[in-house]
């Protein structure tokens, strides 16, 4: 093999290797949304518009397990680092797990947003129901 033969091998190796480490660094670091809609599924019918979240505005300002938590059966959070969506656990009904998903949301959303109110940190998050469930208004006819 000649001279010039490897060193198109390698200019062939490196152009590929270039590409690859691009393509895989457009990707996302997790396969968690920023922004996403939480579903308004309620056993009793009540209906309300999903919530828009954004993933990003919480995960700057929390640690991911306050979200993301798996308990044992001694209360303690086993999660370290990325855990499961809550849907993964909470179902719509109950299931396994006592607290359904609908409750699971307002007790860890609403309760975070009233503590911190409560504490008068920063910008008031939303705490009442039509801030979070916001209607999309009508055009009349």
């Amino acid at each position: 093999m000649t001279v010039k033969s490897k060193a198109k091998i390698i200019r062939g190796m490196v152009l590929f290797l270039a590409t690859v480490s691009l393509v895989a660094a457009s990707l996302p670091l997790a396969a968690q949304e920023d922004e996403m809609m939480l579903p308004a599924r309620d056993p009793a019918g009540l209906q309300r518009p999903a919530v828009a979240f954004s993933h990003s505005d919480h995960a700057d300002q929390l640690n991911c397990n306050r979200c993301h938590h798996d308990f044992d059966a001694l209360g303690n959070n086993t999660v370290e680092e990325d855990g499961q969506a809550c849907a993964d656990c909470h179902e719509a009904t109950p299931g396994a797990n006592p607290i359904p998903l609908t409750r699971a949301y307002h007790l860890q959303c609403k309760g975070c947003h009233q503590a911190l109110v409560a504490a008068g940190q920063g910008a008031a998050p939303p705490v009442m129901c039509g801030q979070c469930h916001v209607r999309q208004s009508r055009p009349l006819s």
